[in-house]
């Protein structure tokens, strides 16, 4: 459990307390297994010790706040006693595969998301992710999770949302801006991201507190005092080796993220691990007219593009920007085969509202769109080929966007050829 207090411009909920946050580590699995698993309560605890509360948002409708707390009553409800024998309430999970032999493996990519069901087109992409998700082996959200600003209530809902598969399947999270969470009297940061997930930690968690005025501005903040924990962290699945960043903590020469990346990047064996990919919520290349001089992009291209190129990373995956992009292989404001393609995926449910910076796309753009939804799926085929596809999960109608070019059946497909072996 933790505890916080809320001191933020746009909540107003002054003490919350969690219900419990479970991690369990689990060693000596064997790859490419399935396990079985069902969660369980002490009868005499059943719901007894837990705060049921209900969301406070004041933009929130009743109906669906019921909705949402009764979803949590029956899920916990639905709980079996530590002594039943129902085999109907198990759970499954699949252990990685093996590097070698070479195994497919295929994952979903999405980013700011949004708290659903408040957001009426995060609810729309989680339905179309559900859809997906007995095909894919993880999925990934990179940043900007809830938006919940500091109301820890917002948190609760967010997983009271998401689709019951998601119980069966690996999720990874990357920090964002809206992650940090910074509270403006005590100056915590990222306190639901660091409890309510257990990403693979390099190290116990460096966090200390912010203490100035950029830190608590969305845009600004800058090498805030986060290390390790879930701030960064790589994991191997099949035959990619995926890296996440904290663009908000320091990552410039000599930190401990940037000499951390460095002995990753340096050490990745391609022969086994022949995808490798990058996640950060900051874009390095944005074809869109925001963010385009905050520090963490700026910073990012300056001291992180130079040792992507050399290690020739496969794909960058952002969000940050509401709209949707996709690069051409590109290397210091050149298109380079050899380079890595940059996604942005800001689409995830959270209101699109990026304008670009160009009516003419520029010269690295391939697609870009800032008027429809969805998630971004990879699957390796083999070590030289992979298949990126874009999921529509809807579309801004007319009075929700000043943009007038809304495609009718926006769609992204193609082919990435491994720029290591070029």
């Amino acid at each position: 459990m933790y505890q916080a207090n809320i001191h933020h411009p746009d909540e107003h909920v002054e003490l919350y307390t969690s219900e419990r946050q479970h991690h369990i580590m689990i060693e000596n699995l064997t790859e490419s297994t399935k396990y079985y698993y069902k969660c369980v309560v002490l009868i005499e605890s059943h719901l007894g010790d837990t705060k049921m509360s209900k969301g406070t948002n004041d933009e929130d409708d009743d109906e669906s706040q019921e909705r949402a707390f009764e979803q949590r009553y029956l899920r916990r409800m639905s709980l079996p006693t530590h002594f039943s024998e129902d085999e109907s309430v198990l759970k499954t999970f699949t252990t990685a595969s093996k590097p070698l032999p070479f195994s497919r493996a295929k994952f979903a990519i999405l980013g700011d998301l949004g708290v659903a069901p408040w957001q009426p087109h995060s609810k729309n992409t989680l339905a179309q992710l559900s859809n997906h998700l007995i095909d894919l082996n993880y999925v990934i959200i990179a940043g900007d999770i809830t938006y919940a600003n500091g109301n820890h209530k917002k948190w609760d809902d967010f997983f009271d949302a998401l689709p019951s598969g998601m119980m069966e399947t690996p999720l990874y999270v990357v920090a964002g801006n809206h992650d940090a969470e910074g509270d403006h009297d005590t100056g915590e940061i990222f306190t639901a991201f660091e409890n309510r997930f257990r990403m693979p930690h390099i190290a116990p968690t460096i966090k200390d507190k912010a203490k100035e005025k950029h830190d608590f501005d969305l845009n600004l903040m800058y090498q805030l005092p986060y290390d390790y924990g879930n701030s960064y962290y790589a994991f191997q699945y099949g035959p990619s080796y995926n890296i996440a960043l904290n663009a908000f903590a320091d990552f410039e020469p000599g930190s401990l993220q940037y000499q951390w990346l460095e002995t990753e990047l340096n050490t990745v064996n391609r022969d086994i691990s022949p995808w490798l990919v990058v996640i950060v919520h900051c874009p390095m290349y944005n074809t869109f007219s925001f963010h385009k001089t905050d520090p963490q992009p700026v910073n990012l291209k300056l001291y992180l593009e130079p040792l992507f190129v050399e290690y020739r990373v496969n794909v960058v995956l952002s969000g940050h920007l509401h709209g949707y992009s996709r690069s051409h292989p590109i290397a210091f404001e050149q298109k380079k085969d050899s380079g890595p393609i940059h996604f942005v995926l800001g689409n995830g449910g959270r209101t699109i509202n990026a304008p670009f910076q160009n009516q003419v796309k520029e010269d690295w753009v391939a697609v870009r769109d800032h008027t429809t939804y969805g998630f971004g799926i990879i699957e390796y085929l083999n070590a030289t080929t992979a298949k990126y596809e874009w999921i529509h999960s809807g579309f801004n109608a007319p009075e929700e966007t000043e943009f007038q070019d809304i495609p009718a059946n926006f769609t992204d497909l193609m082919y990435i050829q491994n720029q290591w072996y070029l």
